[in-house]
């Protein structure tokens, strides 16, 4: 006599085999997304410092131009410092909520020549990824 189909035991451990698989699968996913997401948020940052320099050697609306790096955000602002920046002209990006922002946070750019008031190193960290990044002495990151 001859069955069609599965038993009980089969597809039990059919299952614990495929619990097995995803088991191991996720901690690469969750090291793959956290990678990406460290990757996204350094080119943002980098990308805002980037803006402030060139709208500070643009002289765009007559002033210098700086950023501030907080924890989820990144400020683009007019002005000689973030405290004393005109905030009607901030550019606000936000940035993932687990950034942990170490080193240097605020990079002031002179109006004209683009030169930082100083250089300096910022370090991002998200979970146990982090990624750092240098503004030298004519305003370059490397």
């Amino acid at each position: 006599m001859t069955r069609t189909g599965f038993t009980l035991i089969e597809i039990i451990v059919v299952m614990g085999i495929i619990a097995i698989l995803a088991g191991f699968g996720y901690p690469m996913y969750s090291a793959v997304r956290a990678s990406a997401s460290m990757v996204a948020t350094t080119e943002s940052v980098e990308q805002a410092v980037r803006q402030a320099h060139g709208y500070a050697m643009a002289m765009k609306n007559g002033a210098p131009w700086g950023t501030y790096v907080g924890a989820g955000t990144v400020v683009v602002f007019s002005g000689a410092t973030y405290a004393s920046r005109d905030t009607s002209k901030d550019v606000t990006y936000v940035l993932d909520s687990g950034l942990v922002v170490s080193g240097t946070t605020e990079y002031d750019f002179a109006a004209v020549t683009g030169r930082p008031t100083s250089a300096g190193s910022t370090t991002l960290t998200i979970v146990n990824s982090s990624k750092s990044f240098t503004v030298n002495a004519l305003g370059i990151i490397q």
